[in-house]
């Protein structure tokens, strides 16, 4: 599983260099990706819930689609993973019965999966059609 973790930063930051004209603006750009999504995420998060705190949501919980978007990046998916396939573990925000579907490990494993190839194959589409 951290091989696949790896894979996908390892994809965004291949992405970042096919679509970017220049080492240093993929090399900002793959810097950037990551601290979005490792610094700048949980603060989306918290944004989140104090949004749906004052406009519908009283009891300040995420509804299970947001919860899905907020959980959609390689480190959380890594954790989501390994919580629920390897260590076992039943309950919490993600896993436990009364959760959707959609926010379990297998589609947890499935959307990591997506962010090892999809990067690549876009940036790869990107620069195939750029004019060298």
């Amino acid at each position: 599983m951290t091989l696949l973790l790896g894979g996908a930063y390892f994809a965004i930051a291949v992405g970042c260099s096919l679509v970017t004209a220049s080492k240093q603006l993929a090399t900002a750009a793959a810097l950037g990706v990551f601290f979005l999504f490792v610094i700048v995420w949980d603060l989306v998060d918290d944004g989140l819930r104090v949004l749906f705190e004052q406009f519908g949501s009283a009891s300040g919980e995420l509804p299970a689609w947001a919860l899905f978007l907020h959980g959609a990046t390689p480190g959380q998916l890594y954790n989501r993973i390994v919580s629920g396939l390897f260590v076992g573990q039943e309950t919490g925000t993600y896993l436990g019965p009364d959760t959707a579907w959609y926010l379990g490990e297998w589609v947890a494993l499935g959307v990591l999966g997506l962010w090892t190839v999809v990067p690549i194959l876009a940036g790869y589409w990107r620069f195939r059609r750029v004019d060298l």
